[in-house]
């Protein structure tokens, strides 16, 4: 019987969710397809009918995680996001909702500097237009902030949207992983969390625009 394009949708998110908690009980190098498979309760030709490769399966599961994050950063501040006054207090909300994000959710950082490694014990090299299609969605929400930001003044604009979020987010996400990776290794209170506010203050203060006369 001929399934239909929901239901291969469907299938399909499936395998991908499996193989995301397969990957991060396991690590990637030691699961194969066919594991992936036999838990998605599908046949390995099934797999491959959707995905040629391992390499290919998780960057869609990378992708597609990627994508869900930024959609629920979004969501829990929605109604946040209107009332900000300015770009700089939207810039705020989106930073502190990130590290939310971050910290109820360390399992996905762990993932993907994993997968980032397989790429590089794989010698993989993605082109540029992947790293570009897989950023966009939290670019756009930052670059709006930003330029609202530049707009009316709240947001210091000596440098332009794009470059500002470049050193924004290589500041966050590489900050946020080390805080993921502390948090598994060591017991105790993670000093990190307090670090990571700090972080965001300074980056919001670096962002301020002083009034006028100052």
């Amino acid at each position: 019987m001929r399934i239909t394009e929901e239901e291969m949708a469907e299938r399909k998110d499936k395998m991908l969710h499996v193989a995301y908690g397969l990957f991060c009980k396991y690590g990637i190098d030691a699961i194969t397809l066919s594991q992936i498979a036999k838990e998605s309760g599908v046949g390995l030709s099934t797999v491959y009918r959707y995905f040629n490769t391992k390499g290919e399966l998780l960057l869609q599961t990378q992708k597609i995680l990627w994508e869900e994050t930024v959609e629920q950063v979004r969501a829990s501040n929605w109604d946040q996001l209107p009332l900000a006054k300015d770009g700089w207090e939207e810039m705020s909300i989106l930073l502190y909702g990130f590290k939310a994000f971050y910290e109820q959710h360390s399992r996905y950082l762990l993932f993907a500097m994993d997968y980032k490694m397989f790429l590089v014990r794989h010698d993989i090299k993605l082109p540029q237009y992947i790293y570009d299609s897989i950023i966009s969605p939290v670019q756009k929400l930052f670059c709006a902030a930003l330029e609202r930001g530049h707009q009316d003044g709240s947001i210091t604009n000596k440098e332009t949207v794009y470059n500002q979020f470049a050193e924004i987010w290589g500041i966050m996400r590489g900050f946020a992983e080390q805080l993921a990776v502390l948090e598994k290794i060591y017991d105790g209170p993670n000093t990190g969390e307090i670090l990571f506010d700090r972080i965001i203050y300074h980056i919001l203060e670096g962002l301020r625009n002083p009034p006028k006369g100052m």
